[in-house]
C-alpha cells in the first residue's frame, strides 16, 4: 500500500514537472516568434529608410569609437607586458 502511494505521488511530481517544462517551451517559442516578427520589422524599416539608416550608422560608429584598438591598446597591453 505505502509502496503504491509513493509510486503515484512519484508519477504525479513527475507529471507536474513535464507539464510545467512543456509550458516553458511554448513561453520560450511565443517569445521567440514575436522577436523574429519585430527584428524583421526593424529590417523592413531600415531597408526602406536611408536617412534612418545614415542617422543609425553614425550613431553605431561614434558609439564603438572609445573601443578602437589605437584607445584601448595603449591602456590594456601594459597589463600582459609586466609578468
Amino acid at each position: 500500500m505505502e509502496k503504491e502511494r509513493r509510486v503515484r505521488a512519484e508519477r504525479a511530481r513527475a507529471r507536474k514537472r513535464r507539464e510545467a517544462r512543456e509550458r516553458a517551451v511554448r513561453l520560450t517559442m511565443a517569445l521567440v516568434l514575436c522577436m523574429a516578427a519585430a527584428f524583421a520589422g526593424a529590417v523592413q524599416t531600415l531597408g526602406r529608410d536611408a536617412a534612418l539608416r545614415k542617422t543609425m550608422g553614425a550613431a553605431a560608429a561614434a558609439s564603438v569609437e572609445p573601443y578602437a584598438l589605437d584607445r584601448v591598446l595603449p591602456v590594456v597591453l601594459p597589463y600582459f607586458t609586466k609578468h
